[in-house]
Protein backbone atom coordinates (compact mmCIF):
# COMPACT_ATOMS: atom_id res chain seq x y z
CA UNK A 1 0.00 0.00 0.00
CA UNK A 2 1.21 3.61 -0.64
CA UNK A 3 1.77 5.88 2.88
CA UNK A 4 -1.36 7.58 1.06
CA UNK A 5 -3.41 4.62 1.08
CA UNK A 6 -2.65 4.02 4.43
CA UNK A 7 -3.37 6.89 5.39
CA UNK A 8 -6.83 6.87 3.67
CA UNK A 9 -7.33 2.91 5.34
CA UNK A 10 -6.56 4.16 9.04
CA UNK A 11 -8.84 7.00 8.70
CA UNK A 12 -12.08 4.74 7.06
CA UNK A 13 -11.45 2.27 10.16
CA UNK A 14 -11.14 5.00 12.68
CA UNK A 15 -14.46 6.51 11.66
CA UNK A 16 -15.87 3.19 12.38
CA UNK A 17 -14.33 2.42 15.75
CA UNK A 18 -15.31 5.77 16.78
CA UNK A 19 -19.46 5.21 15.42
CA UNK A 20 -19.53 1.37 17.31
CA UNK A 21 -17.81 2.91 20.35
CA UNK A 22 -20.81 5.24 20.45
CA UNK A 23 -23.81 2.97 19.47
CA UNK A 24 -22.35 -0.54 20.37
CA UNK A 25 -20.26 -2.80 22.24
CA UNK A 26 -18.33 -3.65 19.60
CA UNK A 27 -14.31 -4.02 20.31
CA UNK A 28 -11.41 -1.69 17.85
CA UNK A 29 -9.91 -5.30 17.53
CA UNK A 30 -12.72 -7.29 15.82
CA UNK A 31 -13.50 -4.49 12.99
CA UNK A 32 -9.95 -3.89 12.83
CA UNK A 33 -10.00 -7.72 12.27
CA UNK A 34 -12.82 -7.73 9.71
CA UNK A 35 -11.72 -4.84 7.78
CA UNK A 36 -8.46 -7.20 7.63
CA UNK A 37 -10.59 -10.14 6.68
CA UNK A 38 -12.28 -7.91 3.34
CA UNK A 39 -8.97 -6.84 2.38
CA UNK A 40 -6.70 -9.61 2.24
CA UNK A 41 -4.54 -8.09 0.12
CA UNK A 42 -2.68 -6.01 2.68
CA UNK A 43 0.45 -7.40 3.44
CA UNK A 44 2.06 -7.99 7.23
CA UNK A 45 4.29 -4.90 7.30
CA UNK A 46 1.29 -2.70 6.53
CA UNK A 47 -1.12 -4.42 8.78
CA UNK A 48 1.43 -3.67 11.23
CA UNK A 49 1.35 -0.34 10.87
CA UNK A 50 -2.24 0.15 10.22
CA UNK A 51 -3.18 -1.44 13.25
CA UNK A 52 0.00 0.23 15.74
CA UNK A 53 -1.21 3.87 14.11
CA UNK A 54 -5.18 3.01 15.03
CA UNK A 55 -4.26 1.75 18.29
CA UNK A 56 -1.78 5.04 19.15
CA UNK A 57 -4.73 7.60 17.74
CA UNK A 58 -7.38 5.55 20.28
CA UNK A 59 -4.70 6.07 23.30
CA UNK A 60 -4.15 9.49 22.21
CA UNK A 61 -7.87 10.49 21.43
CA UNK A 62 -8.95 13.13 24.13
CA UNK A 63 -4.93 15.06 23.97
CA UNK A 64 -5.91 14.92 19.92
CA UNK A 65 -9.69 15.86 20.07
CA UNK A 66 -8.01 18.74 22.70
CA UNK A 67 -5.67 19.70 19.85
CA UNK A 68 -8.62 20.11 17.51
CA UNK A 69 -11.22 22.10 19.74
CA UNK A 70 -7.95 24.90 21.13
CA UNK A 71 -6.08 24.71 17.49
CA UNK A 72 -8.11 23.86 14.48
CA UNK A 73 -11.22 24.72 15.26
CA UNK A 74 -11.88 27.08 11.88
CA UNK A 75 -11.12 24.06 9.84
CA UNK A 76 -14.05 21.36 9.30
CA UNK A 77 -12.35 18.70 8.10
CA UNK A 78 -14.38 14.88 9.23
CA UNK A 79 -13.44 14.14 12.37
CA UNK A 80 -11.51 11.24 12.41
CA UNK A 81 -9.19 12.70 9.29
CA UNK A 82 -8.17 15.24 11.32
CA UNK A 83 -7.54 12.85 14.43
CA UNK A 84 -5.15 10.71 11.69
CA UNK A 85 -3.53 13.59 10.83
CA UNK A 86 -2.71 15.21 13.75
CA UNK A 87 -1.41 12.09 15.04
CA UNK A 88 1.10 11.60 12.30
CA UNK A 89 2.61 15.21 12.46
CA UNK A 90 2.51 15.54 16.54
CA UNK A 91 2.84 12.49 18.02
CA UNK A 92 4.82 10.40 15.52
CA UNK A 93 6.76 13.56 14.23
CA UNK A 94 5.85 12.33 10.28
CA UNK A 95 5.06 15.94 8.76
CA UNK A 96 6.84 14.99 5.38
CA UNK A 97 5.67 11.80 5.58
CA UNK A 98 2.06 13.13 5.72
CA UNK A 99 2.92 16.04 3.19
CA UNK A 100 3.98 13.46 0.77
CA UNK A 101 0.89 11.23 1.10
CA UNK A 102 -1.38 13.32 -0.42
CA UNK A 103 -1.34 12.53 -4.54
CA UNK A 104 0.80 9.57 -4.25
CA UNK A 105 -1.96 7.49 -5.98
CA UNK A 106 -5.24 6.99 -7.15
CA UNK A 107 -6.22 5.84 -3.45
CA UNK A 108 -4.39 8.51 -1.91
CA UNK A 109 -6.13 11.52 0.02
CA UNK A 110 -6.10 14.58 -2.79
CA UNK A 111 -4.29 17.91 -2.19
CA UNK A 112 -5.36 21.15 -1.61
CA UNK A 113 -4.65 24.72 -0.32
CA UNK A 114 -7.38 24.61 2.50
CA UNK A 115 -5.63 21.15 3.06
CA UNK A 116 -2.04 22.46 2.75
CA UNK A 117 -2.91 25.57 5.12
CA UNK A 118 -4.32 22.63 7.62
CA UNK A 119 -1.11 20.84 7.77
CA UNK A 120 1.24 23.68 8.38
CA UNK A 121 -0.95 24.63 11.35
CA UNK A 122 -0.97 21.43 12.86
CA UNK A 123 2.80 21.31 12.41
CA UNK A 124 3.28 24.96 14.30
CA UNK A 125 1.26 23.69 17.07
CA UNK A 126 3.55 23.17 20.49
CA UNK A 127 2.15 20.42 22.86
CA UNK A 128 2.10 22.17 26.05
CA UNK A 129 4.42 20.41 29.41
CA UNK A 130 0.57 19.47 31.03
CA UNK A 131 -0.81 17.48 27.54
CA UNK A 132 -1.50 14.86 29.59
CA UNK A 133 -3.98 16.74 31.97
CA UNK A 134 -6.33 16.24 28.51
CA UNK A 135 -6.11 12.76 28.49
CA UNK A 136 -9.42 12.06 29.72
CA UNK A 137 -12.49 14.30 29.94
CA UNK A 138 -13.18 16.43 33.11
CA UNK A 139 -14.67 13.51 35.19
CA UNK A 140 -12.12 11.05 34.83
CA UNK A 141 -9.65 13.29 35.56
CA UNK A 142 -10.71 14.00 38.76
CA UNK A 143 -11.29 10.24 39.17
CA UNK A 144 -6.97 9.57 38.47
CA UNK A 145 -6.19 12.45 40.73
CA UNK A 146 -8.29 11.13 43.98
CA UNK A 147 -6.57 7.83 43.11
CA UNK A 148 -2.89 8.97 42.48
CA UNK A 149 -2.67 12.24 43.68
CA UNK A 150 0.71 13.35 42.19
CA UNK A 151 1.69 9.89 40.84
CA UNK A 152 -1.55 10.81 37.85
CA UNK A 153 0.43 12.46 35.22
CA UNK A 154 2.86 9.21 35.48
CA UNK A 155 -0.50 6.83 35.28
CA UNK A 156 -1.24 8.79 32.51
CA UNK A 157 1.78 9.01 30.60
CA UNK A 158 1.92 4.83 31.34
CA UNK A 159 -1.59 4.57 29.56
CA UNK A 160 -0.03 5.68 26.03
CA UNK A 161 2.09 3.04 25.56
CA UNK A 162 1.64 -0.19 23.62
CA UNK A 163 0.33 -2.95 25.79
CA UNK A 164 1.91 -5.67 26.13
CA UNK A 165 1.76 -9.43 23.89
CA UNK A 166 2.12 -12.41 26.89
CA UNK A 167 1.28 -15.96 27.11
CA UNK A 168 1.69 -18.25 29.69
CA UNK A 169 2.55 -21.75 30.55
CA UNK A 170 -0.22 -23.93 32.69
CA UNK A 171 2.87 -24.64 34.71
CA UNK A 172 6.23 -22.78 35.98
CA UNK A 173 8.69 -26.21 35.17
CA UNK A 174 7.46 -25.69 31.43
CA UNK A 175 8.13 -22.36 30.85
CA UNK A 176 11.75 -22.96 29.66
CA UNK A 177 10.84 -25.57 27.38
CA UNK A 178 8.30 -23.68 25.62
CA UNK A 179 10.45 -20.55 25.52
CA UNK A 180 12.98 -22.41 24.11
CA UNK A 181 10.78 -23.21 21.54
CA UNK A 182 9.05 -19.73 21.24
CA UNK A 183 12.74 -18.37 20.30
CA UNK A 184 12.96 -20.07 16.82
CA UNK A 185 10.06 -18.00 15.93
CA UNK A 186 10.56 -14.91 17.90
CA UNK A 187 13.98 -14.27 18.70
CA UNK A 188 13.34 -11.02 21.03
CA UNK A 189 11.04 -13.05 23.27
CA UNK A 190 11.75 -12.61 26.65
CA UNK A 191 10.28 -14.49 29.72
CA UNK A 192 8.27 -11.96 32.15
CA UNK A 193 9.59 -10.21 35.02
CA UNK A 194 6.88 -11.10 37.82
CA UNK A 195 4.88 -14.06 36.45
CA UNK A 196 7.22 -17.38 36.86
CA UNK A 197 4.26 -18.76 33.85
CA UNK A 198 4.27 -15.84 31.37
CA UNK A 199 7.14 -15.62 28.15
CA UNK A 200 6.27 -11.74 26.05
CA UNK A 201 6.31 -11.99 22.85
CA UNK A 202 8.04 -8.96 20.47
CA UNK A 203 5.24 -9.46 17.68
CA UNK A 204 2.08 -11.64 17.67
CA UNK A 205 2.23 -15.55 16.36
CA UNK A 206 -0.75 -17.83 15.38
CA UNK A 207 0.45 -20.37 17.97
CA UNK A 208 -2.52 -22.01 16.93
CA UNK A 209 -1.19 -22.90 13.48
CA UNK A 210 2.20 -23.44 14.20
CA UNK A 211 2.61 -27.54 14.52
CA UNK A 212 5.15 -27.58 17.32
CA UNK A 213 2.96 -25.82 20.17
CA UNK A 214 -0.61 -27.63 19.17
CA UNK A 215 -0.15 -29.96 22.65
CA UNK A 216 0.74 -27.42 24.53
CA UNK A 217 -1.04 -25.78 27.05
CA UNK A 218 -0.69 -22.26 26.38
CA UNK A 219 -2.85 -19.27 26.55
CA UNK A 220 -2.66 -15.55 25.57
CA UNK A 221 -2.74 -14.06 28.99
CA UNK A 222 -1.08 -10.46 29.95
CA UNK A 223 0.77 -11.47 33.16
CA UNK A 224 -0.96 -8.81 35.18
CA UNK A 225 -3.83 -11.26 34.69
CA UNK A 226 -1.83 -13.90 35.49
CA UNK A 227 -0.69 -12.55 38.99
CA UNK A 228 -4.17 -11.68 39.76
CA UNK A 229 -4.76 -15.32 39.54
CA UNK A 230 -1.34 -16.56 40.96
CA UNK A 231 -2.30 -14.22 44.14
CA UNK A 232 -6.06 -16.09 44.14
CA UNK A 233 -4.43 -18.25 46.76
CA UNK A 234 -5.77 -21.49 45.42
CA UNK A 235 -5.43 -24.93 47.52
CA UNK A 236 -5.34 -28.60 46.89
CA UNK A 237 -8.59 -30.09 47.15
CA UNK A 238 -11.20 -26.66 46.97
CA UNK A 239 -14.34 -26.31 45.19
CA UNK A 240 -14.25 -22.76 43.69
CA UNK A 241 -16.55 -20.69 42.73
CA UNK A 242 -15.64 -17.98 39.72
CA UNK A 243 -18.67 -15.81 39.80
CA UNK A 244 -17.58 -13.46 37.23
CA UNK A 245 -15.70 -15.78 34.66
CA UNK A 246 -16.23 -14.30 31.07
CA UNK A 247 -14.17 -15.85 28.37
CA UNK A 248 -12.75 -18.47 31.54
CA UNK A 249 -8.76 -17.74 30.88
CA UNK A 250 -8.77 -17.14 34.67
CA UNK A 251 -11.01 -20.09 35.40
CA UNK A 252 -8.31 -22.78 33.52
CA UNK A 253 -5.26 -21.19 35.28
CA UNK A 254 -7.62 -21.80 38.62
CA UNK A 255 -7.78 -25.59 37.81
CA UNK A 256 -4.54 -26.16 37.15
CA UNK A 257 -2.80 -24.20 40.50
CA UNK A 258 -3.40 -27.47 42.44
CA UNK A 259 -4.90 -31.07 42.80
CA UNK A 260 -8.17 -32.23 43.07
CA UNK A 261 -9.51 -28.54 43.05
CA UNK A 262 -13.12 -28.27 40.86
CA UNK A 263 -14.03 -25.03 39.35
CA UNK A 264 -17.55 -23.77 39.36
CA UNK A 265 -17.44 -21.10 36.67
CA UNK A 266 -20.44 -18.83 35.44
CA UNK A 267 -21.53 -14.84 34.71
CA UNK A 268 -23.60 -13.07 34.47
CA UNK A 269 -23.68 -12.51 30.91
CA UNK A 270 -23.98 -16.30 30.20
CA UNK A 271 -22.94 -15.74 26.15
CA UNK A 272 -19.36 -15.29 27.27
CA UNK A 273 -18.79 -18.56 28.89
CA UNK A 274 -19.30 -20.45 25.58
CA UNK A 275 -15.61 -18.97 24.56
CA UNK A 276 -14.14 -20.85 27.56
CA UNK A 277 -14.55 -24.44 25.50
CA UNK A 278 -12.56 -22.97 22.74
CA UNK A 279 -9.69 -21.83 24.37
CA UNK A 280 -6.52 -24.28 23.94
CA UNK A 281 -6.26 -25.71 27.40
CA UNK A 282 -9.99 -26.70 27.72
CA UNK A 283 -9.62 -30.37 27.00
CA UNK A 284 -6.90 -30.79 29.58
CA UNK A 285 -9.15 -28.94 32.23
CA UNK A 286 -12.22 -29.43 31.53
CA UNK A 287 -12.52 -32.56 34.07
CA UNK A 288 -11.82 -30.05 36.70
CA UNK A 289 -14.45 -27.08 35.77
CA UNK A 290 -18.10 -27.11 35.69
CA UNK A 291 -20.13 -24.63 34.15
CA UNK A 292 -23.33 -23.20 35.32
CA UNK A 293 -24.75 -21.02 32.22
CA UNK A 294 -27.80 -20.14 34.68
CA UNK A 295 -25.88 -17.44 37.70
CA UNK A 296 -29.37 -18.03 39.49
CA UNK A 297 -29.11 -21.79 39.91
CA UNK A 298 -26.07 -22.03 41.62
CA UNK A 299 -26.71 -23.47 45.55
CA UNK A 300 -23.37 -24.28 47.15
CA UNK A 301 -21.02 -23.03 49.90
CA UNK A 302 -17.07 -22.42 47.84
CA UNK A 303 -13.99 -22.55 49.87
CA UNK A 304 -12.88 -19.46 47.55
CA UNK A 305 -14.97 -17.52 45.53
CA UNK A 306 -13.51 -15.53 42.94
CA UNK A 307 -15.40 -12.09 41.98
CA UNK A 308 -13.22 -10.74 39.06
CA UNK A 309 -16.35 -8.13 38.62
CA UNK A 310 -17.05 -5.95 35.90
CA UNK A 311 -15.12 -2.45 35.77
CA UNK A 312 -14.39 0.83 34.03
CA UNK A 313 -11.15 -1.76 32.77
CA UNK A 314 -8.94 1.26 33.25
CA UNK A 315 -6.49 -1.07 33.66
CA UNK A 316 -6.15 -2.94 30.68
CA UNK A 317 -7.18 0.72 28.46
CA UNK A 318 -3.21 0.75 26.78
CA UNK A 319 -4.98 -2.58 25.33
CA UNK A 320 -8.66 -1.55 24.64
CA UNK A 321 -8.34 2.24 24.68
CA UNK A 322 -11.94 2.52 23.02
CA UNK A 323 -13.24 1.86 26.48
CA UNK A 324 -12.07 5.25 28.03
CA UNK A 325 -13.90 6.47 24.95
CA UNK A 326 -16.78 4.94 25.63
CA UNK A 327 -17.44 4.98 29.36
CA UNK A 328 -19.63 7.69 31.23
CA UNK A 329 -19.80 9.08 34.19
CA UNK A 330 -23.25 7.39 34.90
CA UNK A 331 -21.84 3.97 33.36
CA UNK A 332 -18.70 4.70 36.01
CA UNK A 333 -21.46 4.95 39.22
CA UNK A 334 -23.43 2.17 37.61
CA UNK A 335 -20.28 -0.20 37.75
CA UNK A 336 -20.04 0.55 41.13
CA UNK A 337 -23.41 -0.67 42.65
CA UNK A 338 -23.05 -3.53 40.68
CA UNK A 339 -19.82 -4.28 41.88
CA UNK A 340 -21.13 -3.83 45.81
CA UNK A 341 -24.02 -6.49 44.85
CA UNK A 342 -21.84 -8.77 43.39
CA UNK A 343 -19.79 -8.47 46.77
CA UNK A 344 -22.80 -9.02 48.97
CA UNK A 345 -24.04 -12.56 46.80
CA UNK A 346 -20.57 -13.64 46.65
CA UNK A 347 -20.50 -13.88 50.36
CA UNK A 348 -23.30 -15.78 50.27
CA UNK A 349 -21.79 -18.74 48.45
CA UNK A 350 -18.71 -19.07 51.18
CA UNK A 351 -18.28 -21.24 53.70
CA UNK A 352 -16.74 -20.35 57.01
CA UNK A 353 -13.39 -20.01 56.65
CA UNK A 354 -13.61 -19.66 52.96
CA UNK A 355 -11.52 -16.86 51.37
CA UNK A 356 -13.23 -14.56 49.11
CA UNK A 357 -11.19 -12.92 46.37
CA UNK A 358 -11.89 -9.36 44.41
CA UNK A 359 -9.97 -8.51 41.28
CA UNK A 360 -10.64 -5.65 39.23
CA UNK A 361 -8.56 -4.77 36.06
CA UNK A 362 -9.59 -1.20 37.04
CA UNK A 363 -7.00 1.26 38.60
CA UNK A 364 -9.48 3.36 40.31
CA UNK A 365 -9.65 3.65 44.10
CA UNK A 366 -13.56 4.00 44.06
CA UNK A 367 -13.67 0.33 42.15
CA UNK A 368 -11.09 -1.03 44.50
CA UNK A 369 -10.06 -0.15 47.71
CA UNK A 370 -12.89 1.79 48.52
CA UNK A 371 -14.87 -0.94 47.42
CA UNK A 372 -13.46 -3.73 49.60
CA UNK A 373 -13.11 -1.28 53.09
CA UNK A 374 -17.03 -0.28 52.51
CA UNK A 375 -17.77 -4.23 52.41
CA UNK A 376 -15.74 -4.98 55.06
CA UNK A 377 -17.33 -2.48 57.26
CA UNK A 378 -20.70 -3.34 56.77
CA UNK A 379 -19.55 -7.11 57.12
CA UNK A 380 -18.13 -8.19 60.38
CA UNK A 381 -17.39 -11.69 59.60
CA UNK A 382 -14.86 -11.15 56.93
CA UNK A 383 -11.14 -9.63 57.28
CA UNK A 384 -8.56 -8.60 55.13
CA UNK A 385 -5.65 -10.87 54.38
CA UNK A 386 -2.50 -9.73 54.05
CA UNK A 387 -1.32 -10.59 49.92
CA UNK A 388 2.36 -9.16 50.57
CA UNK A 389 3.11 -12.83 51.74
CA UNK A 390 1.82 -14.21 48.87
CA UNK A 391 3.46 -11.84 46.46
CA UNK A 392 6.83 -12.39 48.15
CA UNK A 393 6.21 -15.91 47.79
CA UNK A 394 5.11 -16.03 44.09
CA UNK A 395 6.81 -13.61 42.52
CA UNK A 396 9.96 -12.77 44.46
CA UNK A 397 9.91 -8.90 43.75
CA UNK A 398 10.03 -5.76 45.51
CA UNK A 399 8.14 -4.17 43.36
CA UNK A 400 5.23 -4.34 45.69
CA UNK A 401 3.46 -0.59 45.66
CA UNK A 402 0.30 -1.35 48.38
CA UNK A 403 0.77 0.72 51.39
CA UNK A 404 -2.15 -2.04 52.42
CA UNK A 405 -3.13 -5.31 52.41
CA UNK A 406 -4.35 -5.63 48.75
CA UNK A 407 -2.19 -5.55 45.87
CA UNK A 408 -1.88 -3.33 42.90
CA UNK A 409 -0.36 -3.67 39.20
CA UNK A 410 0.41 -0.70 37.71
CA UNK A 411 1.32 -0.04 34.21
CA UNK A 412 3.69 2.69 35.24
CA UNK A 413 5.63 0.49 37.53
CA UNK A 414 5.00 -3.51 36.43
CA UNK A 415 4.30 -2.48 32.69
CA UNK A 416 1.46 -4.83 32.59
CA UNK A 417 -2.26 -4.61 33.03
CA UNK A 418 -3.16 -2.90 36.00
CA UNK A 419 -5.36 -5.13 38.21
CA UNK A 420 -6.54 -4.62 41.80
CA UNK A 421 -6.74 -7.91 44.09
CA UNK A 422 -8.01 -8.29 47.70
CA UNK A 423 -8.37 -11.44 49.87
CA UNK A 424 -11.32 -11.67 52.45
CA UNK A 425 -11.38 -14.36 54.83
CA UNK A 426 -14.51 -15.23 56.52
CA UNK A 427 -14.36 -16.29 60.11
CA UNK A 428 -17.31 -17.02 62.82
Amino acid sequence: MTPGAKLLAIESILSEVLSKVINTSASADNTLKTWYRKNKYVGSKDRKEISNSLFGILRYYFILNNIINFNLKSFDFKFSFQLVLIYYILIKNNYEYVLNSFDDGPYAPKMSEKKLKYLEAIKNISLSNNYLNSSFPNWLYEEFLYSFNKDTNSIFKSLLNEANIDIRVTNASQRDYVFNKILKYDQLAVKTPFSPLGIRLSKRLSLKHIKEFKNELIEFQDEGSQLATLLSGVKEGEVILDLCAGAGGKSLLLAALANNVKVIVTDFDSNRLNKIKLRHSWNKQKNNIEIYDNYHNINLYADRVICDVPCSGSGSWRRRPEEKIRISNNNFSDLLLVQQNILKRAAKFLKVGGELVYITCSLLKKENEDQVESFIKNNSKFQIVDLKYSWDNIVNSKSWVSKKKFCKLLPSIHNCDGFFIALLRKFE
